[in-house]
């Protein structure tokens, strides 16, 4: 036969406890016994023409037939040995120097559990002879495989084709020397016709694990509902001890101020099956509990069954990186810059510690172009589990390895970029790589609000980020230097800043555009998720009961100890110009004594107020007109559950300039808001347009900045009054946000603002700053019973 034809390595690893593999197979399905082959292929005359390594990973398959036997697919009739799952590699012999005349092979390594190998070799030749009985000898199963790929059934397949299907085969190759002597021959049984019962199948019990640090996420759809749990023990979990302890559920909205945190004691483990039955919104749901738990979670439909909601699980290849040996990534070829994400983890065989990432940016000659060095904490991992290793071994908790969070730094590349190199700081802490891509030109395209939840996701979002595969990345394969993470959707992660954010301590600010326009205050349903500030309350209007007292705690304002509140009127009737607007006095009281009247005139109306000591009073408004269907809103008050937020609209012309100015080096947030005529339901396609200082190049950043976006903006629920109108109303009003990081430039920015189509007809929009409260400010307030001004630091 040819020298140069390809050939084929059975192998089957036989194990001499068969009762202790099971017991290892059940505990851990992704159990794997691993060996190792070192291939030597020579010439007539005994020299090396090549050596290759082969590592190898055997799984304990076992069946359950028809007639109640167990048994693998493969077994002996002595020896008291089982053969696990056999291992199949094909050996390409094209492209060797010399004419390859043997193949030595020897063990590199054995599990312990292993006692030893079986091989089996073939060569592959092509059988011209045409018999037709060589069909029939084959099983329905052996015939349904080999016409797997033909066009045809196979009870349709006419003589040629099934000579065409059988005719390359494979020969098999003996051993040289003598047996007994210089090799031993066990014979293996091999179940042609494998119709039972699949036992201990390597399959994760269903599922979303989690425990004290490692915790899951359970994506709930946009439209929210009653969402069933129920959780098990896990059975790698540690039994119970009779103790009931806590599970801790947090709930995540789709922005800062949306997240809830349940009552410790709410939900308790004791030890056995437990369901528990909640309502949410649309989100992400985070579970934390006493020890290794399973849970699953179902979206009650009270039409019909309930849908499950349990998440399947992601996975991300990541590569290892040591001092010695870094990660290259070879970029194509660009005329302009690119952005670069770098994924990090370190991967630690101790306690967890901060460690360095080293990295360098090369042309396509090999000069740097730059490097510098990413700091990675010793903060452990939450979100992301370590999986089976290239080898098919999970990660053995005896010994000791740790994965901590993820770090990501966001590179600007020079257009002459040709390869970016990574490497670790630490031997004792190898760095898990990944790395992303993104053409500088690309905008970023989103669908508001839609991917800001992460149920439903796969194949709707388009991806910001495109993978970069490592340089040789086959070989970083074949030497074990690559790892499988299980991810899974995780929240906002919170900074110091976003942190007081939460407790109310952050700055509103609105941008005005440039050139002419034109706009209207636009009142929309307060989010009560949103923390009240002292500052917001011009803003904030809370509805006031008629015909009887109002109960109000009117704060002080920026220190001052007299207030000056605003009433609205909003008529109920829709589209109602002044002519059918009925005649309507209001009297409002103040703790019993008349305070002040109004008569108003149209569908809104906004007044002003003399001033009101700041304190709690009893507020009350007496309408004349038994039939009026308006409401009245006050501001200046703490603020109720139902209360309405005042916001400034301009009116949408197709296309606005605004200038923001930053300074402070923080991370801030941009936030444009397009307000789209009330049952309008088509989604507004948006352009945001983002000019300003150049960003730093080969310099890590902590965030993106995304400089073109393309928004389709769905109708946002709720309804809002546009004033100064004829009775006009819009929507809630959907938020397209622009975060902009810490350690982004510096100076002007220019945001442009452009619709396409007739997204501007009848909309208004805003653009509003949202960041941490600085320490210093400088206010001013005059208080109207005293003649003087105060100014405070």
């Amino acid at each position: 036969s040819s020298d140069k034809l390809p050939l084929r390595l059975v192998s089957n690893a036989s194990i001499r406890d068969l009762a202790a593999a099971r017991r290892a197979h059940v505990q851990d399905p992704g159990k794997r016994w691993q060996y190792g082959l070192k291939l030597e292929l020579l010439d007539a005359q005994g020299q090396l023409l090549e050596l290759r390594q082969l590592q190898l990973a055997a799984n304990l398959l076992e069946v359950k037939r028809p007639d109640g036997l167990i048994s693998g697919p493969a077994f002996y009739l002595e020896n008291g040995l089982t053969p696990l799952a056999g291992e199949t590699n094909a050996l390409n012999l094209q492209g060797i120097a010399g004419s390859v005349k043997r193949l030595r092979l020897s063990l590199t390594g054995l599990d312990p559990a292993i006692s030893d190998v079986v091989l089996r070799l073939y060569q592959s030749h092509s059988d011209a002879s045409n018999k037709p009985y060589q069909w029939q000898r084959l099983s329905p199963q052996q015939q349904e495989e080999l016409a797997r790929t033909s066009v045809h059934d196979k009870a349709l397949l006419q003589a040629h084709e099934k000579h065409n299907l059988i005719r390359n085969s494979a020969q098999a190759l003996g051993p040289n020397g003598m047996e007994g002597r210089d090799y031993q021959v066990r014979d293996v049984y091999l179940l042609l016709e494998n119709d039972g019962e699949v036992q201990a199948a390597p399959i994760a019990t269903q599922g979303n694990w989690f425990d004290q640090t490692a915790f899951a996420t359970f994506p709930i759809p946009p439209q929210g509902g009653t969402i069933r749990l129920e959780f098990k023990a896990s059975p790698r979990g540690a039994a119970s001890d009779g103790l009931t302890q806590p599970i801790q559920l947090r709930w995540f909205g789709n922005g800062l101020f949306q997240r809830s945190h349940s009552d410790a004691g709410s939900l308790l483990w004791q030890g056995q099956t437990l369901q528990h039955t909640l309502k949410l919104a649309g989100g992400l749901l985070e579970l934390q509990g006493p020890r290794e738990l399973i849970a699953r979670a179902w979206l009650e439909n009270p039409g019909g069954p309930a849908t499950e909601i349990t998440p399947q699980p992601q996975f991300e290849r990541v590569f290892v990186t040591t001092p010695d040996q870094p990660i290259d990534f070879t970029l194509a070829a660009s005329n302009s810059q690119s952005g670069l994400r770098l994924s990090l983890r370190s991967l630690s065989r101790g306690s967890l510690r901060p460690t360095r990432a080293h990295y360098a940016a090369f042309d396509a000659n090999g000069k740097p172009l730059g490097q510098g060095v990413l700091a990675i904490d010793a903060r452990a991992a939450h979100y992301e589990r370590l999986m089976a290793d290239y080898s098919g071994n999970h990660p053995d908790p005896a010994q000791n390895q740790h994965l901590s969070g993820l770090v990501q730094g966001f590179f600007v590349l020079p257009a002459n970029t040709a390869r970016f190199s990574v490497r670790a700081d630490s031997l004792d802490a190898p760095l898990l790589v990944a790395a992303h891509t993104r053409p500088w030109t690309l905008a970023r395209e989103q669908r508001i609000p839609d991917d800001f939840y992460a149920w439903d996701a796969a194949g709707k979002r388009i991806p910001a980020w495109f993978l970069l595969k490592p340089d040789q990345q086959e070989q970083l394969l074949s030497n074990d230097r690559s790892r499988l993470l299980q991810l899974q959707s995780r929240p906002l992660a919170l900074n110091e800043q976003q942190g007081k954010m939460l407790s109310g301590q952050y700055q509103w600010q609105d941008f005005r555009p440039r050139g002419n326009w034109l706009a209207r205050p636009i009142y929309t349903p307060r989010d009560p998720d949103v923390p009240y500030r002292e500052d917001a309350l011009p803003t904030l209007f809370t509805p006031l009961a008629l015909a009887r007292p109002n109960k109000l705690e009117f704060p002080r304002y920026q220190g001052s100890t007299v207030v000056t509140p605003t009433l609205v009127w909003l008529d109920g009737k829709q589209n109602c110009k002044p002519a059918c607007q009925p005649s309507t006095r209001l009297d409002i009281s103040v703790d019993g004594q008349p305070f002040f009247s109004i008569e108003p005139h149209g569908p809104y109306g906004e007044y002003a107020l003399p001033g009101i000591s700041a304190g709690t009073h009893q507020i009350q408004v007496r309408s004349n007109n038994q039939h009026a269907s308006g409401q009245v809103l006050i501001n200046h008050v703490r603020p109720a559950a139902n209360a309405w937020l005042r916001r400034v609209g301009q009116r949408f012309n197709g296309e606005m300039v605004f200038d923001y100015d930053r300074h402070s080096a923080q991370d801030e947030t941009l936030s444009v808001r397009l307000y789209q005529p009330a049952g309008q339901q088509q989604a507004g396609k948006l352009t945001v347009n983002i000019e300003g200082p150049a960003l730093p190049t080969l310099t890590p950043l902590s965030g993106w900045v995304f400089l073109d976006r393309i928004a389709s903006v769905s109708p946002a629920p709720g309804t809002g009054k546009v004033f100064d109108t004829e009775g006009q109303q819009s929507d809630g009003g959907n938020p397209i946000y622009l975060p902009l990081p810490k350690d982004a430039p510096l100076g002007r920015y220019r945001i442009t603002l452009r619709a396409a189509g007739n997204t501007g007809k009848g909309s208004y929009v805003s653009l509003a700053r949202l960041s941490a409260e600085m320490n210093a400010q400088r206010k001013i307030h005059h208080q109207p019973e005293i003649s003087h001004v105060t100014i405070t630091e």
